[in-house]
C-alpha cells in the first residue's frame, strides 16, 4: 500500500520523466529524485550536497517560497517540500 508521500514521488517521477524510484524505510525519499530534478532542468549539481539544498535551489528558481516546514531534521523532505518541489519543476517545465 503506498502513502500519500510515496504518490507525489510518483507525480515527480512522471514529471521529470523517469520510473519512480523506491522509498526506503520511513518514507524517505531517494536523493536520485533530486539529482534527477538537476540533471532534467540542467542545473548544475556544485555545492547543492543535500535534499534540501536542492529543493529549495529549485524553488527560489521558480519563484516559489520554500520555508522551515518543507523538510525535517536528518534531511528529510516533507510532504509539503514534496508539494513545493513538485510545483517549482512544474512551472520550470512549463508543464
Amino acid at each position: 500500500m503506498s502513502s500519500k508521500k510515496e504518490e507525489l514521488v510518483g507525480e515527480i517521477a512522471i514529471l521529470l520523466g523517469f520510473p519512480k524510484p523506491n522509498m526506503s524505510n520511513g518514507s524517505r525519499e531517494p536523493k536520485t529524485l533530486f539529482s534527477e530534478a538537476l540533471v532534467r532542468l540542467g542545473i548544475s549539481e556544485k555545492e547543492l550536497s543535500t535534499k534540501i539544498l536542492i529543493c529549495e535551489h529549485i524553488a527560489t528558481i521558480a519563484g516559489l517560497t520554500w520555508t522551515p516546514d518543507c523538510w525535517s531534521r536528518g534531511g528529510t523532505v516533507t510532504y509539503k517540500g514534496l508539494e513545493v518541489f513538485r510545483d517549482a519543476i512544474s512551472i520550470l517545465l512549463d508543464t
